[in-house]
């Protein structure tokens, strides 16, 4: 198995991370900038962003460049003070703090596609990523 407290198999020691929620604001095209819904969120942990691509409604511009008609989930990753999508783009929020390795996370992200394998923007959407990634993360089992 695996030894969460030294990294899984790479025998380092792991360090506690910070989790940040970042958002960002869609169809602010059609509603106007102080829209509060909808977001499109990410998560994350440590210097990677994790979200899963989505689409832009407004715009018919793809968030994480998708396209219309290919809504298989697929989860991007990306450094920075924002994702890729622009999410995080004011530093996000804090959540939480994960123990979690990159190894965890990428099963827990393989599992996660395989049991949501198409993108839906009523369901299976980039708000059900984050919270239950963020449930992942913090160490409690969560599904939406």
């Amino acid at each position: 198995g695996i030894n969460a407290e030294y990294g899984g198999f790479s025998g380092k020691m792991v360090q506690e991370r910070v989790v940040k929620l970042g958002r960002k604001m869609l169809l602010t095209k059609l509603l106007g900038p102080a829209s509060t819904i909808p977001h499109h969120w990410a998560i994350k942990v440590g210097d990677i962003w994790y979200e899963i691509a989505g689409l832009d409604i407004a715009s018919e511009d793809i968030i994480n460049g998708n396209s219309w008609g290919a809504k298989q989930s697929e989860v991007n990753r990306s450094y920075g003070d924002a994702a890729k999508s622009g999410a995080g783009k004011y530093g996000g929020e804090i959540v939480g703090i994960t123990k979690k390795t990159d190894y965890e996370i990428d099963e827990w992200i393989r599992d996660w596609v395989a049991k949501n394998p198409r993108y839906d923007l009523l369901g299976k959407n980039c708000h059900k990523f984050a919270y239950e990634f963020y449930g992942m993360a913090d160490g409690w089992s969560v599904q939406m």
